[in-house]
């Protein structure tokens, strides 16, 4: 097999790379961090949102369904939305803005009010908190891999993307030594009655980071010089649904759904 000839072009490296690849590895931290949060807290959650006269079954079911399904749900249409704009607007700008979704909505889990003082609406307030902060999930995967890649020298591209993503795996850790260390700390009746609304917020620690980050960047090299050049689609959304691209798209789309079916279909039949 012929050695590939890679160019010096293909080796260089775009002022303040690393900043972008730490800011996206960050973003897929937290998306982990948040799940981790959000089981290890079932519970709890489950004991101040929803009434005490429910079966355990059905608590455990709708604090998942919730928690999970909710927040998977809105990925999708925030994908949609935020990559589309970050093809018109530019990278960083429409990753600050999820980035700060991410912040708002973690400050707001920790300020929901209980079962005890406003009934199902606390359920129903956690439930569209979930169905938004997912929004803004879909949206920093959409916007952020492109701004870590793009930053990125072109041999590097593919290890950088495994780097990025295994922020994910960190995220996990960190998720579950965060909330060890609350329980160690303040003791199961304190988790319930207030401190799972400190865990919530450390969630804000790592927003504030990646948004020093991005603030100070200017946008990816790629875009600015297709934004220069005229190149910009007026609705990026559609290029995904005609060819070559739709081929890709497919392909990726099959590959990811046939990747997180077999992932999680044996926990929920165990769990049966």
């Amino acid at each position: 097999m012929p050695k590939i000839q890679w160019s010096p072009e293909h080796y260089k490296w775009p002022p303040k790379a690393w900043m972008a690849i730490s800011s996206q590895f960050i973003g897929f931290m937290m998306d982990a961090y948040d799940l981790i949060l959000v089981t290890a807290l079932t519970p709890i959650l489950a004991a101040v949102l929803l009434p005490p006269s429910l079966s355990k079954t059905t608590v455990g079911l709708l604090i998942t369904l919730v928690g999970y399904a909710f927040a998977l749900i809105g990925r999708p249409l925030g994908s949609a939305i935020f990559g589309n704009y970050a093809d018109k607007i530019g990278r960083r700008d429409t990753l600050m803005i999820t980035i700060l979704g991410y912040g708002i909505m973690s400050a707001l889990t920790a300020a929901i009010p209980t079962y005890a003082q406003v009934g199902w609406w606390a359920f129903w307030i956690y439930a569209a908190l979930r169905f938004i902060f997912g929004i803004f999930v879909g949206g920093e995967y959409a916007a952020g891999h492109p701004f870590a890649m793009e930053y990125s020298a072109p041999r590097w591209r593919g290890f950088v993307s495994g780097l990025v993503q295994s922020g994910f795996t960190w995220g996990t850790a960190l998720g579950g030594f965060v909330v060890s260390s609350f329980y160690a700390i303040f003791g199961q009746s304190a988790m319930q009655a207030y401190a799972w609304r400190y865990v919530f917020l450390t969630g804000l620690v790592p927003v504030v980071i990646a948004f020093i980050i991005r603030v100070t960047m200017p946008d990816t090299p790629v875009f600015t010089e297709a934004k220069e050049k005229g190149q910009l689609e007026k609705i990026p959304f559609f290029s995904l649904f005609r060819p070559p691209v739709l081929w890709t798209f497919l392909q990726v789309f099959l590959l990811m759904t046939g990747l997180f079916f077999s992932s999680y279909t044996p926990c929920l039949i165990l769990q049966r």
